[in-house]
């Protein structure tokens, strides 16, 4: 009597069975990747022996499709048996696996359930019913395309791997999983930049933050990669859409890796859209999904339309602001007090007064006093007359001062366009006593912004010792250079 031979696994209070000829190994999960926008069965990506696979948790797909998904559960050390039909293979999580049996067709009979249906038929053993799965229908629900059966990808295949011809690729982690996306794909990264609430707003969205003077949405990578909420983000990618801008929050950017073509492997199905998954990278035990980030935020365009439209629309004044390092502190000043920025030229120490002054240099036949924030460069007066401090170092000059102040500084970071209403200001009386008058974000950084007044004022508490003191040291220059043409 003809007979086959089954791999009997159990879902929970229930049996399955699934034909030997089609079962290429058992094997335990140590860790798995979720796919982005999958269907809630999927349960993600493993890196068996090095290949890729897709895994399907069975119990949901089976017996409760209409049930919704946590997709935090852990699947660690769970059991995965690994179905081969024709060089293709998927992984299918069960609870355990109760052996090989051997059934006679006499035993079995054709399932109710409908064409193409994962169960084909069942049979009894022992009073207890087994369904068989139908094989070939579930390896048709989730594999696409043939052709790539072998698993790698052809160079040629995906435009996003042609526009950054090294392969470069940013690693992220989103929760506990890590994900890759093209570094052509991404703008700028920053940190623990401040997040501005938003309204009517989908629940991906969890705020707008500050780029360059531009408010940007920020959509949670767990909420799209896993459909779930997790930590705080503490990084973010700004992605550039055309011409609008849009923040991914990610809990770690880890590195950034060059790989070559045939280091990127295509798995032979996709889920979702076809151009969300782009390939997948193999680290150890690790299957990384290098991502489109342009495919995945397709849906969340309308929302980004009227969100940059909604904000156009508000009336808000712009400043410019000059940002600079003082060692290895950053600052700003509002371009309008800036007179001009010069090099370092030979500075004149002045006797009795404060330690920020450096002393005098000369600017286009004016003397400037030359102010050291942060009296980083005190004790150094001969230093900078050498020629690699002339090179480096810069003076910001300041206007509509009476008598002209500098400040001394060691790097230009740029000018950078920011809205007043997102300036963090101290009070008025604060502001008016204090060096600094306020903060602005910068790409994730508190940059405190340059009160120019008390800078101004300050000087001209001493502007006329100032004078006296230069008198009297270009009198003494005049009196040497006599003395030595008499000599």
């Amino acid at each position: 009597m003809p007979s086959e031979k089954m791999l009997v696994f159990a879902l929970e209070e229930n049996y399955f069975a699934v034909p030997l000829n089609f079962v290429s190994g058992i094997a335990q999960i140590s860790s798995i990747t979720p796919l982005p926008l999958a269907t809630k069965e999927v349960a993600g990506l493993v890196n068996y022996y090095g290949k890729i696979l897709m895994v399907v948790d069975m119990k949901i797909l089976i017996k409760d499709l209409e049930k919704a998904v946590d997709r935090a559960e852990n699947f660690q050390n769970a059991k995965m048996v690994i179905l081969n039909n024709e060089g293709l293979e998927i992984g299918i999580i069960v609870d355990r696996v109760k052996g090989i049996k051997e059934i006679e067709e006499d035993n079995s009979k054709r399932s109710n359930e409908p064409e193409g249906s994962i169960i084909s038929h069942e049979y009894i053993e022992k009073g207890v019913v087994v369904n068989v799965l139908n094989v070939q229908s579930l390896f048709r629900k989730y594999m696409k395309d043939e052709k790539f059966a072998e698993g790698k990808i052809i160079k040629t295949e995906r435009e996003i791997l042609q526009k950054t011809p090294e392969n470069e690729f940013v690693i992220f982690s989103s929760g506990e999983n890590s994900y890759a996306v093209s570094s052509s794909e991404i703008q700028y990264i920053i940190k623990d930049a401040k997040i501005h609430n938003v309204t009517n707003a989908p629940k991906e969205v969890i705020g707008k933050i500050e780029f360059d003077g531009v408010l940007v949405p920020v959509v949670s990578s767990e909420y799209l990669l896993a459909g779930r909420t997790g930590k705080a983000s503490r990084r973010f990618l700004i992605i550039r859409n055309g011409n609008r801008l849009f923040g991914i929050g990610v809990s770690k950017v880890e590195r950034v890796v060059k790989l070559m073509p045939e280091d990127i492997y295509y798995p032979p199905y996709l889920i979702g859209s076809e151009n969300e998954l782009v390939g997948v990278i193999l680290e150890q035990e690790q299957a990384i999904p290098i991502l489109s980030m342009d495919a995945l935020l397709q849906k969340y365009q309308q929302y980004f339309v009227e969100f940059t439209e909604s904000h156009e629309k508000e009336a808000v004044e712009e400043i410019s602001i000059l940002v600079f390092k003082i060692a290895d502190s950053l600052f700003g000043l509002e371009s309008d007090y800036v007179d001009s920025i010069s090099k370092l030229s030979p500075i004149t120490p002045i006797d009795n007064v404060p330690s920020t002054v450096l002393g005098v240099m000369n600017y286009r036949q004016e003397n400037v006093i030359v102010i050291d924030l942060l009296e980083s460069n005190k004790g150094l007066i001969e230093e900078l007359r050498s020629e690699k401090f002339k090179d480096s170092k810069k003076v910001i000059i300041l206007r509509n001062c009476e008598f002209k102040a500098g400040i001394l500084v060691d790097k230009l970071e740029g000018i950078f366009k920011t809205q007043l209403n997102l300036i963090t200001t101290l009070s008025t009386t604060q502001s008016e006593e204090k060096l600094i008058k306020g903060f602005m974000q910068l790409r994730g950084f508190t940059v405190p912004l340059i009160n120019p007044r008390n800078i101004v004022s300050s000087t001209n508490n001493f502007k006329d010792l100032v004078k006296k003191e230069t008198e009297k040291n270009n009198s003494q220059i005049k009196k040497e250079k006599k003395s030595k043409r008499r000599g």
